[in-house]
């Protein structure tokens, strides 16, 4: 993902988290609502396309378990865009093959995950005309389908991952097009026939609205863990970020990076066994800027 896009990434956030704080005048308006619904699963689809793209770049080292979350997460999404066109539809057999949950599909096994997701995707791709309403573009599709077949793949070689790389790379810029034209041609409509006695909502929008351009660092949270009692790094310490779907192990150096990242305030757990569990709250990472974070783990 390149600065640009990075930067109109965190713009898409701060939209959608703007619209979320002011739910009760947006529901208000049901177009506007809706619009937002699909608009939603839109900047999800670029920041899933944006970790597996990150993934395929380490090549063979892209582990299973970070492809299974992803597409786990994806196809959860999918499911849930599906249900509720087919209850509009009240088609009841679509209804029933996609009534999921999240923890339903993480529960999945490996043989039963690919094709379930295919499922999701035939039933997308099948009624691909009707679902754009709801979130589905084909661009979302196609990445969906990127997913599968990069779990497909489980530990692609070193060939196979740059062309996963190179197909990711096309699929964002088909995924922010089909998010440009949601916001501009839709949602900043909508939003201008507001009544201007929510001005305090209106200019909030407006700020959001901008794109702060984050020069040429990359928004990243670097984070090293080492022994508490002699310094040593610690291989193999589980990152789990609340709020994300990041769980990274970290090197035989005791660190792993995260990136991007979007920019906020991040409650962080670190895991090892043999060692004492350690969080850490309000780990402030800022647009553009490099976090680093040292952490120092107990012997139990």
């Amino acid at each position: 993902m390149t600065s640009k896009q990075e930067a109109k990434l965190n713009m898409y956030d701060s939209v959608i988290k703007h619209c979320e704080d002011n739910s009760a005048l947006i529901k208000t308006i049901p177009a506007l609502q809706n619009t937002i619904s699909a608009f939603k699963i839109t900047v999800s689809a670029i920041g899933n396309a944006v970790q597996q793209q990150l993934q395929s770049g380490r090549g063979y080292t892209t582990t299973k378990e970070e492809n299974k979350k992803a597409l786990c997460t994806f196809a959860n999404r999918v499911a849930g865009a599906i249900y509720a066109w087919a209850t509009d539809q009240k088609d009841h057999v679509i209804m029933e093959k996609t009534k999921t949950s999240p923890t339903a599909i993480t529960r999945w096994r490996d043989e039963e995950l690919l094709p379930g997701c295919m499922i999701y995707y035939n039933l997308a791709k099948a009624n691909e005309a009707s679902l754009a309403d709801y979130g589905l573009s084909t661009a979302v599709i196609d990445a969906f389908k990127t997913a599968i077949d990069s779990y497909g793949s489980t530990v692609p070689g070193p060939r196979n991952a740059a062309a996963n790389k190179t197909a990711y790379g096309k699929s964002l810029i088909t995924l922010f097009r089909d998010a440009d034209l949601q916001l501009k041609g839709k949602i900043d409509k909508l939003i201008n026939g507001i009544s201007t006695a929510e001005q305090q909502f209106l200019n909030g929008y407006k700020a959001n609205r901008m794109i702060v351009d984050s020069g040429h660092t990359t928004t990243q949270l670097s984070i090293t863990v080492t022994d508490g009692e002699n310094d040593n790094p610690i291989k193999g310490a589980m990152i789990t970020i609340d709020g994300t779907a990041v769980d990274k192990l970290t090197d035989k150096e005791g660190s792993t990076s995260i990136k991007p990242i979007k920019p906020g305030q991040y409650h962080i757990t670190i895991r090892k066994e043999g060692f004492s569990t350690a969080t850490t709250e309000d780990v402030k990472v800022t647009l553009g800027q490099a976090t680093n974070l040292a952490i120092k783990l107990k012997r139990v």
